[in-house]
């Protein structure tokens, strides 16, 4: 009984551990600059992360490093109308978004708000964070593929130690 409590405490707290460190990406279009920070979930800034920016037919246009504080500034040329950003922070943490570029409008995954060039940047992190946080998508089809590895991890972990407790 007190294998299998460990077993589930151990099955339950993995994919707890898998986001824990996740990374969030969140742009802030003002006027043609654009301001990208990128967080990991505990509040940490992601540091030397690769920021590459890629025009709507799929050319990368952009490739540069956050700063100590996560922080990036891009000046955006004339003509580009939607972009893709994608952060990648190391070890598999990575963060896409798309943002679309109006004149007189900016759209972040749907959501659309007036730019104003009198606007003052944020000083505070929290402020630019809720300004365009990217939909999170969930690939389903990965997520019960993941739950199948644990568990069948799991069982073949059982099988062993069932059949090597029955040999002695």
């Amino acid at each position: 009984m007190r294998k299998l409590s460990f077993k589930v405490l151990l099955l339950i707290g993995v994919p707890l551990i898998v986001f824990a460190h996740r990374v969030d990406l969140f742009p802030n279009l003002e006027g043609n600059k654009l301001e990208i920070w990128g967080y990991f979930s505990d509040g940490t800034p992601a540091q030397g992360a690769d920021v590459k920016i890629y025009s709507s037919n799929g050319s990368l246009i952009f490739e540069g490093k956050t700063d100590k504080e996560g922080h990036l500034i891009w000046q955006i040329p004339k003509g580009i109308s939607k972009i893709k950003i994608v952060l990648y922070a190391g070890l598999g943490h990575k963060a896409e978004t798309t943002v679309v570029i109006n004149k007189n409008e900016t759209a972040l995954n749907g959501k659309t708000a007036t730019t104003n060039t009198e606007t003052k940047p944020a000083s505070s992190t929290h402020e630019v964070a809720n300004i365009g946080k990217p939909k999170e998508h969930i690939p389903w089809f990965k997520a019960f593929c993941g739950v199948g590895w644990i568990l069948g991890i799991f069982g073949l972990w059982n099988f062993f130690t069932t059949w090597r407790s029955k040999k002695s």
